[in-house]
């Protein structure tokens, strides 16, 4: 009889701990249309709490374990959060997570609706601590174009960051 293990390895605090935001979109977020965002605060042990906004306004909040794998550098929620909504017919969501310790990017699936949404775009946010001498500190201006009129309903935007 053939036994696996899983090998929880000691999570990466100094890398991976803090605050995520992700973007959900329905299939991919090149041809995909926005579906909802992610936001968690993972803690020094890899625990987390956090929460889910989906594309009907619904707001869930979610907890559990990131494990991590030294050998794949990735952190996951094993067999992912499973979300209970309520309602005749309407199933459970399953938030699927993965943090990357090269990237420090978090990688989102959500499934259980009729479409599957995918998270292509997420980011670890930063905070800074009074007094921060790093060179990126300071006060910023952000500019964006609005959408076309041939895109209407859609959103488009580009971005420049300056620095005063």
């Amino acid at each position: 009889m053939a036994t696996s293990h899983l090998q929880a390895d000691t999570f990466p605090s100094a890398t991976l701990a803090g605050s995520y935001q992700a973007l959900l979109y329905n299939t991919d977020e090149a041809t995909g249309t926005p579906a909802g965002r992610v936001t968690l605060t993972v803690g020094t042990t890899g625990s987390f709490t956090g929460s889910v906004v989906t594309d009907d306004y619904k707001t869930y909040s979610v907890r559990g374990l990131f494990v991590y794998d030294t050998i794949a550098g990735t952190a996951t929620v094993l067999n992912g959060v499973n979300i209970p909504r309520t309602g005749v017919g309407i199933l459970p969501l399953n938030l699927g997570l993965t943090l990357t310790y090269s990237t420090q990017i978090l990688a989102v699936n959500l499934t259980g609706d009729a479409l599957p949404h995918v998270s292509t775009t997420s980011f670890r946010n930063l905070t800074l601590l009074p007094k921060t001498t790093a060179p990126f500190a300071g006060k910023y201006t952000l500019a964006m174009n609005l959408a076309s009129a041939a895109g209407v309903g859609t959103p488009s935007c580009s971005a420049m960051l300056s620095s005063p």
